[in-house]
């Protein structure tokens, strides 16, 4: 049943196929959409995102960002880094090179930025 209703959700938007990851143009779009399965889907995929890096964080001897341990991250969270990445990146390139960066590139960049680790 829950394959289902997921499988209606992303038939319902159509337009916006299921990828591996997304550019800031794609999430600057489908994150001001009205359209709240549009939404949904971006906050889904972020959600993923963050989730994968900080699996891969957790496997990895050199630790990517040192988050600390007592401190739970949530959809919000990455957003908020992703948005003040995209800020950041804003300053410095055109908007067609920071419209053509993947979303996965912020948010790893940010969480490196936010959580440094001490030896680095």
């Amino acid at each position: 049943m829950r394959t289902l209703v997921v499988m209606a959700c992303f038939l319902a938007l159509g337009a916006f196929e299921a990828r591996a990851d997304y550019k800031v143009k794609d999430y600057k779009f489908m994150m001001a959409s009205t359209d709240k399965n549009v939404v949904f889907v971006m906050r889904t995929f972020v959600n993923g995102l963050g989730a994968g890096i900080a699996w891969a964080n957790t496997a990895s001897e050199e630790k990517l960002y040192c988050q600390p341990p007592q401190l739970a991250l949530a959809v919000e969270n990455y957003i908020d880094i992703i948005n003040r990445q995209i800020a950041k990146f804003a300053k410095k390139e055109t908007e067609s090179k920071l419209e053509d960066e993947y979303v996965g590139l912020m948010l790893m960049m940010g969480l490196t930025e936010t959580f440094p680790c001490g030896s680095k």
